[in-house]
């Protein structure tokens, strides 16, 4: 599963060579520019093994690797029972004939929310964003998701934002797991 680029990681290179070449330009050395140039890389490594290992060990913490071992009508039940300790009221739909909704959910304040449910290896498309889009008249909801263990595509994106449905990937996910996780401060 490939994550979205960091909007950072595609100007970080732009930018270390600005800065190396105004140290060559104040300096006037080459040796100095490229010991700038070499020690920002450096940095930049460091920290981005860092972040690596911090989210490998939030991934581990979460459990997401047995989330996705699960068939997609556990991932459902799994996401009914995860929903409903947030104070969700849940309802799973019909495996066939659910018009495009695999949970629906009732909120604390009354609100209805239809849920499309993929358990994914790859990115989810367009198709689970028309789905649930379409469903929401006929649950007579007033929101509509789509919770993958995965990432999303552009497309899928682009349709999401113009229509008010929300995408929930990979790692919103893994934080609800997490935060799910911890003990309750009364």
């Amino acid at each position: 599963m490939k994550k979205r680029k960091n909007v950072y990681e595609e100007i970080i290179l732009p930018i270390f060579l600005s800065v190396a070449s105004w140290r060559f330009l104040k300096t006037g050395s080459i040796k100095q520019g490229l010991i700038t140039l070499f020690g920002l890389l450096f940095l930049y490594i460091v920290i981005s093994i860092i972040k690596s290992m911090m989210y490998k060990r939030k991934m581990f913490k979460s459990g997401i690797d047995k989330i996705d071992q699960m068939s997609g009508q556990q991932f459902e039940y799994y996401l009914s029972q995860m929903l409903g300790k947030q104070g969700y009221k849940v309802r799973l739909t019909k495996v066939t004939g659910d018009f495009g909704a695999d949970l629906v959910l009732t909120s604390p304040t009354g609100k209805i929310i239809v849920v499309q449910a993929k358990r994914y290896k790859k990115n989810v498309g367009i198709k689970a964003v028309q789905e649930v889009g379409t469903s929401m008249s006929h649950y007579n909801a007033t929101e509509a998701w789509v919770i993958t263990n995965s990432y999303y595509t552009k497309a899928a994106r682009t349709l999401a934002k113009s229509n008010g449905i929300q995408l929930y990937n990979r790692d919103n996910l893994i934080n609800w797991i997490i935060k799910a996780k911890q003990p309750k401060v009364s």
